[in-house]
């Protein structure tokens, strides 16, 4: 078990190694529209949810755009991600275009890893889709690139903290 989780490390630093650009990196400090914790006085979550959401973000054509989270998810096993694009009306500027990579980092480290990557391509609707990141760190960036030839606009991003 332990050499296989170290195989698959190995791979995923090689990958991140082969990315040749840096992404534009946004703070989710100055970047989501709300972040806050789920509250409901009447009915406490056994495991309380927590979200941070970002607004009006565009990655130009074949470019990256890096959010970083101002969540702590040392205690949280997965981190879902939400994209919804209200004017995506074209294959151009359509989510099959956009690859979702989830980077980690822990502290006492200087950079970030990829763990995961998910390919918009996969989602079930040309304008919306989502994904589930397992947790590998406690800090969270979440790259979105742009394979396309076009700008591809999203009106919506959410990335939800889970905890076991």
């Amino acid at each position: 078990m332990f050499r296989a989780c170290l195989l698959i490390f190995s791979a995923v630093l090689l990958s991140a190694a082969q990315e040749r650009s840096e992404p534009e990196v946004v703070s989710a400090k100055a970047a989501p529209a709300k972040s806050r914790a789920a509250t409901d006085a009447t009915t406490p979550p056994a495991s309380p949810d927590y979200w941070e959401v970002y607004s009006d973000l565009v990655i130009a054509a074949g470019k990256s755009l890096a959010l970083d989270s101002t969540m702590d998810y040392s205690k949280s096993d997965r981190v879902a991600v939400t994209v919804r694009c209200t004017i995506c009306n074209s294959a151009a500027t359509s989510m099959n275009n956009l690859v979702l990579k989830a980077f980690w980092k822990v502290p006492d480290v200087d950079l970030y890893s990829v763990a995961e990557i998910e390919q918009g391509s996969n989602f079930p609707y040309w304008d919306s889709g989502g994904a589930i990141f397992q947790t590998f760190g406690s800090t969270f960036r979440l790259t979105l690139q742009n394979t396309g030839k076009e700008n591809i606009s999203i009106q919506q991003l959410i990335l939800f903290r889970r905890t076991p």
